[in-house]
């Protein structure tokens, strides 16, 4: 029986035999001899079964590519190692060797070849081999694969010895892949997901021939659709795949299938898939953990509103509350509504008691409208305002440019469904500039101008005065002759320095002194004096932009040139001028 199974075997190889024949290639020993320089025996010594050291024969291909390590040796049976070293080979051989056999798989062997001398221990020794590339003969292999959607990875295997599995590719979307490999004898497997192996044989004998293998894969899955309810999260073997429902492939298998929700008891189902079944399966909902809510209120009959639910009015116990937080507000006509979370377990009763407070539904209105409006130091915004605001005490403030701030403590109940305040105007403001025409009376009569300011309080004042009366002076210029008449006149500028406090909301003083020059000149005559002065500005606002100021001061000359000391001793009136008492009165615009 084992005969003819060798026999059928042989036939079956015969067509591809002529081309394994073709495919081998040679090789042979170009040179052998002794290298006495070598001392790698001495450096890389191994010892033989008798302590004897080995010889070394380092061999070396004429191709750089070649694989040495595919060579195989025979000393007749005498002992030898071998060891790969950087592009080398090295044969360690015991004593006595004279005779060598060298194969490797698809060349032609050397056999029993004379070295020509008789290996001695220790001793290094070079070998040069020459190999010529073998014959390869090739042929086109491809695999057509169905359903072209599988994807499909195939692997093939040589059946020749020492041949390793390889990727032969894996396929497109028309379920094709194709090479161009060696001829010989295959095996293969066809791997595809949710679908089963397909194996098979295959010869290729037919030099730059082309070979289809079609290959149709038997499905391993079944369509399935899991429908879990809106809101359920679907985990097949601990992996998310989808909320509600979710449809796909699944291979024949057991699968754990679990339904979790939020404050729900997670399901879990072991669900058997076979091939081919497709079908729709129903999971199991997620149990709700639940707990009560208990609701009471003071006044009874408020309303009640779970999360933006209504829940009918107090008291109440609700029932079957999921667990976790929740937001109650509980309301009632005339009273405050209130808002609260509350926080609910599982088979436990949560009590929730709610006083509520009596509102009024306010309108606050002030004089002049559109003024800020604040409520115990919280900004609520621009005047009218209609609010609902619990029984009770109440700080109200309002603000508006150009106007005092208003504060007041009230009381507000639904008696009072209307709020009004009034606010006084301020037309005397911190900071503020002006220009003025003034009249002044006194020491200097005079008409003239001012311009100033304040910044924070703080004031700094320019002006000036053109003196409205004159004095006849007469004036001897040479002894003996008739005194020339002299028409005088005074002119005043300087500047002053003050502080103003505001009184009410149309006053202000302002203490102020200054510095300023007195002027003298005609044809003939020129004189001047340095004054200091103080006094008290007083203003009152008439309109939004008018004012009137009056300001008594007192002035005295603080240095006076010789003419203007000659002239005063001569003219009480120019010697008020430098210095006395003074009113100015004006008409101011202030910006």
């Amino acid at each position: 029986m084992k005969n003819i199974r060798t026999l059928l075997m042989l036939l079956l190889l015969l067509p591809a035999l002529p081309a394994f024949a073709q495919q081998k290639a040679k090789f042979q020993i170009v040179s052998f001899a002794e290298n006495p320089h070598d001392m790698s025996p001495k450096t890389h010594e191994k010892l033989d079964r008798d302590g004897h050291p080995y010889a070394i024969i380092k061999v070396k291909s004429n191709n750089p590519d070649d694989d040495l390590s595919a060579y195989s040796f025979d000393f007749e049976h005498i002992p030898h190692l071998v060891e790969a070293k950087d592009g080398e080979l090295w044969v360690y051989v015991g004593r006595n060797a004279m005779y060598v056999n060298i194969s490797r798989d698809g060349y032609h062997s050397i056999k029993r070849y004379d070295l020509g001398l008789t290996i001695q221990p220790g001793r290094a020794y070079d070998m040069r081999l020459s190999v010529e590339a073998p014959n390869v003969f090739r042929q086109m292999l491809e695999f057509n694969v169905q359903p072209a959607s599988a994807k499909a990875t195939i692997m093939i295997n040589s059946q020749k010895q020492g041949a390793q599995m390889e990727n032969f590719g894996t396929t497109s979307e028309l379920g094709s892949v194709a090479r161009n490999i060696e001829l010989g004898v295959y095996t293969y497997t066809v791997v595809a997901d949710k679908y089963h192996n397909s194996e098979g044989r295959i010869v290729l004998d037919k030099r730059n021939g082309h070979h289809v293998e079609k290959v149709t894969l038997r499905p391993n899955f079944s369509h399935i659709t899991f429908k879990a309810g809106e809101g359920t999260d679907i985990y097949i073997n601990d992996e998310k795949v989808g909320t509600g429902t979710w449809n796909g492939d699944l291979k024949a298998g057991v699968y754990s299938v679990e339904c979790r929700k939020p404050k729900h008891k997670s399901v879990v189902e072991m669900i058997k898939i076979e091939e081919n079944n497709d079908r729709v399966i129903e999971l199991r909902t997620p149990v709700p953990q639940t707990g009560v809510l208990a609701v009471t209120s003071n006044p009874l009959g408020a309303k009640i509103k779970v999360d933006g639910k209504d829940y009918g009015v107090t008291p109440k116990n609700i029932v079957d509350l999921l667990i976790g937080s929740h937001k109650v507000e509980i309301s009632k006509k005339n009273y405050s509504s209130v808002v609260t979370t509350v926080e609910i377990r599982e088979d436990e009763t949560t009590e929730c008691d709610t006083k509520l407070n009596k509102v009024a539904k306010v309108t606050i209105n002030s004089r002049p409208k559109e003024a800020q409006l604040y409520i115990d130091g919280k900004k609520i915004g621009t005047t009218p305002q209609i609010m609902e605001l619990e029984s009770g005490y109440y700080n109200f403030r309002l603000t508006k440019e150009r106007y005092h701030d208003f504060e007041k403590r009230v009381h507000v109940d639904i008696s009072k469904p209307e709020l009004k305040f009034s606010l006084k105007r301020q037309f005397q403001k911190k900071s503020v500039g002006y220009i003025e025409a003034a009249a002044q009376v006194g020491s200097l009569m005079g008409v003239g101008a001012n311009a100033g300011g304040y910044i924070k309080g703080f004031n700094i004042e320019g002006y000036y005065i053109y003196g409205l009366k004159e004095e006849i002076v007469y004036v001897d210029y040479a002894n003996g002759s008739i005194p020339d008449k002299n028409s005088l006149n005074a002119m005043c500028f300087g500047g002053k320095v003050g502080y103003g406090f505001v009184l009410g909301t149309r006053f202000r003083l302002t203490p102020q002194v200054g510095a300023g020059v007195v002027s003298i000149s005609t044809n003939n005559i020129s004189s001047s004096a340095v004054t200091a002065s103080a006094g008290l500005r007083c203003e009152c606002a008439l309109l939004g932009n008018l004012g009137l100021s009056v300001t008594p001061e007192y002035s005295f000359a603080v240095s006076k040139n010789r003419v203007f000391k000659k002239l005063e001793a001569v003219s009480p009136g120019i010697k008020g001028w430098g210095g006395g008492f003074n009113a100015r009165v004006g008409l101011y615009v202030y910006f």
